[in-house]
């Protein structure tokens, strides 16, 4: 092989590594926004839709510990139930490459709605969510991410089982999210 092509190739591998290890590094932080769809798949029909607002910052390389706010938007039986809630969620950007990243996350917390949800349940739940997704870097700085979690909500049986309805859905997300 041609040696001059060979350090040309070492040097852009060793060029998009370093780039990588820039967008995710320790120390870094993030705000992020983004909104969600989720569709139950067991126990009822309801369907979500949410408004994520968090804070994050990178604890370890591609490691970040993030702070969220968010507001929800259950629809069930025709109805529009409003509530607020605040989730810790951690992710992990398994693979990064040049400008995109894939990840994994998981994340839980507490909601407060405005009339009891799931139907028969309370106004108070727990909810969890575990997942995964994608970064791509549109300028510097400046991240697209989507994804895809499974999502578990109930109020951890706070009223014995009979006031425990549940719900499981598959969420899909996307929005953008700002590091410095």
């Amino acid at each position: 092989m041609n040696r001059p092509l060979v350090v040309v190739l070492c040097v852009l591998c060793f060029a998009t590594l370093a780039r990588a290890q820039e967008l995710f590094e320790q120390g870094t932080r993030s705000f992020q926004l983004y909104g969600s769809y989720a569709d139950t798949f067991r126990l009822g029909d309801e369907q979500t839709k949410t408004l994520n607002a968090a804070v994050g910052w990178y604890a370890y390389d591609r490691f970040s510990i993030n702070v969220e706010a968010v507001g929800y938007s259950f629809e069930t039986d025709g109805d529009d139930i409003e509530a607020g809630g605040a989730d810790l969620l951690f992710r992990w950007h398994a693979l990064v490459v040049d400008r995109f990243s894939l990840f994994l996350d998981a994340a839980g917390g507490g909601l407060y709605a405005e009339d009891q949800f799931p139907r028969g349940g309370t106004h108070f739940n727990w909810i969890a969510r575990l997942g995964g997704g994608f970064t791509f870097e549109l300028w510097d700085d400046v991240h697209l991410m989507s994804g895809v979690r499974y999502v578990h909500l109930s109020n951890g049986d706070r009223h014995g089982r009979p006031r425990n309805p549940s719900m499981d859905a598959v969420e899909t997300f996307v929005g953008v999210m700002w590091t410095f």
